[in-house]
């Protein structure tokens, strides 16, 4: 594990296209910026396996409704991560999609 001090407004750079900036200093918290490109899967350690699941859930409830153009109800999950999920799955309106 590599280990670096930074102040306020330093940055820390992984490879060409992650850069991790200290925004805010405050007591023993610190609130930091991440900048990577959306292909980039960035998420809180603790909530990792929450991530997982709640991935697993939309994969699912795509997949049901690949097939259909009614709104279709993901299988119900017991993740923190759910109250920001959908309550349900939409296709989007034709005008929307061109």
């Amino acid at each position: 594990m590599l280990v670096l001090t930074r102040k306020l407004n330093e940055q820390i750079q992984i490879g060409d296209d992650v850069t991790i900036t200290v925004l805010r200093v405050k007591g023993n918290t610190i609130r930091l910026g991440i900048d990577a490109p959306r292909s980039t899967r960035v998420v809180r350690g603790e909530l990792e396996r929450f991530a997982d699941e709640g991935e697993a859930v939309a994969d699912e409830a795509l997949e049901a409704a690949a097939g259909s153009t009614k709104p279709t109800a993901p299988a119900t999950s017991t993740s923190p991560l759910a109250a920001f999920m959908p309550a349900r799955l939409e296709t989007m309106p034709a005008e929307l999609s061109a």
